[in-house]
């Protein structure tokens, strides 16, 4: 059993990616000054009326109640259904009279649901309506269906004195065939999947920002994918002058560095809300050329888990205990599993070395990038229940699918059985180039799984991205 130990965190992994809804519901209690929204407003048109806006020019400075409700499956209850947490926050006009270049934590509290929110169109109306916001615009995107371009979003705006305030969310808790382009990089410039993403918002975003008058204010929102593309938008619509920097509110939730930084300006309205011990925050390798746009805020705290279990006795990690003392604490673990994955050949004019992913060019040039894609498109074609049925076999098969063929002899007979059309020697060449660079360069870590300490250890630095373990961060940040 132990030896099979070491994949468990792909299981986490494969739990996570799975088409999930992280949240069930949202339910909230408005004051009575929020606008009741009708159902013109919820259209798919790119454009709105200015004309429906409150004409009022005077800030609105009472606190309008808000409960945030959303469900966990990575934490059930003890009948084993997913939990149900409520947070009761408050929202108030007045924070968009401080300059977005401050961290404000009650808004920083209030994007948190405002993410939540996007999963659905009828959830955003929800949550625009309660807090005033209308004419609202919801991305084709929810209509569609998913490719890895796909990109949910919503548009929603809001006179706020003499000032309309445009509020954006980006939808990334739960999602599949995007995972494609996460590993999109490209040799240069910024990430390539995200700016694609991003270019999607841009475009609408453009159309929606023309139709207000004077300089609008911005509140924009994204978690961990959605989150890159988030600071994305950020940075170009300042640049291009669409935005003052002083009228961006843009935070954003466990990002990933996706920026190149010999071209990234100082964005200190972009607060990238995050924790160091959460392995996502560490992608895409500051060796590649990348980090993050604006400031990090980061909510990591020794005693995670007694932040955690003060919260709710049921958000439980995995102990982290290191027992021969290597990986120190959760950020030293997500730091020695990127160095594991960075690992750079020792030999590599030896034809028959393993290239390795040890730079940005390296990732895309020795075939990396492609074969991750590929087996991602296919994985993600899958059912939820062939995709736990194959993390299943994966731990009871163990290190037999580090063999030659054993993770395309996992792979190819669920495909078959789902009738997913696959080039068969694109699938074996793929999996078996993942193999040899994961026994190659990654074999530190996978013997480091074979101790049933660090596997948990290893486990821990992926719940913490998980937004049920993180929100509890950032609420014992923010007060």
């Amino acid at each position: 059993m132990k030896s099979r130990l070491f994949l468990l965190p792909l299981m986490a992994l494969l739990l996570s990616s799975c088409e999930w809804p992280y949240s069930s519901s949202s339910s909230s209690q408005a004051s009575s000054s929020s606008s009741s929204l009708g159902s013109s407003q919820a259209s798919s048109s790119s454009s709105s009326s200015v004309s429906s806006l409150e004409s009022e020019s005077s800030v609105e400075t009472d606190d309008i109640p808000y409960t945030f409700k959303y469900s966990s499956k990575f934490f059930p209850d003890e009948d084993g259904e997913p939990s149900l947490f409520t947070c009761d926050l408050v929202y108030n006009d007045a924070y968009f009279l401080t300059s977005g270049t401050t961290f404000i934590k009650e808004l920083a509290l209030m994007s948190y649901p405002l993410n939540y929110a996007a999963e659905t169109k009828e959830e955003c109306e929800l949550f625009f309506d309660t807090l005033g916001y209308s004419s609202i615009f919801h991305s084709l995107d929810y209509d569609t269906p998913d490719s890895p371009e796909t990109v949910k979003f919503n548009f929603a705006q809001k006179k706020v004195g003499d000032t309309y305030v445009v509020v954006a969310n980006i939808y990334g808790l739960a999602y599949r065939l995007p995972w494609v382009n996460n590993f999109l990089l490209g040799k240069e410039g910024d990430a390539q999947g995200f700016l694609i993403g991003a270019n999607k918002v841009i475009s609408s975003l453009k159309e929606y920002l023309a139709q207000i008058p004077g300089k609008p204010k911005l509140w924009l929102t994204g978690y961990s994918r959605a989150a890159a593309i988030a600071s994305l938008v950020a940075r170009d619509v300042i640049e291009e002058g669409l935005i003052e920097e002083e009228n961006m509110y843009c935070y954003t939730f466990e990002a990933p560095a996706v920026f190149d930084k010999t071209t990234l300006k100082p964005h200190p309205s972009i607060h990238n809300v995050m924790n160091r011990g959460d392995f996502v925050t560490y992608l895409a390798p500051s060796e590649f050329g990348f980090r993050r746009a604006g400031e990090d805020v980061d909510t990591y705290v020794s005693n995670v888990d007694e932040i955690l279990a003060a919260y709710d006795p049921r958000l439980i990690l995995p102990s982290f205990s290191d027992p021969y003392d290597i990986v120190k604490d959760d950020p030293s673990t997500a730091k020695f599993i990127l160095s594991t994955l960075q690992r750079k050949a020792e030999n590599p004019d030896d034809p028959k070395t393993v290239p390795d992913m040890s730079s940005r060019a390296h990732f895309v040039d020795n075939g990396y990038q492609d074969d991750i894609r590929y087996l991602i498109a296919l994985v993600m074609t899958l059912p939820v229940e062939t995709l736990i049925c194959i993390g299943v076999s994966a731990i009871k098969e163990g290190l037999s699918l580090l063999n030659e063929n054993g993770l395309y002899n996992a792979i190819k007979p669920e495909l078959d059985k789902a009738n997913i059309e696959y080039d068969d020697t694109a699938l074996a060449n793929a999996c078996n180039h993942i193999v040899a660079f994961l026994t190659s360069y990654a074999l530190p870590l996978a013997l480091m799984m074979l101790i049933p300490a660090y596997a948990s250890d290893i486990i821990r630095t992926f719940l913490l991205h998980a937004p049920e373990v993180t929100f509890p961060l950032v609420l014992h940040y923010c007060r």
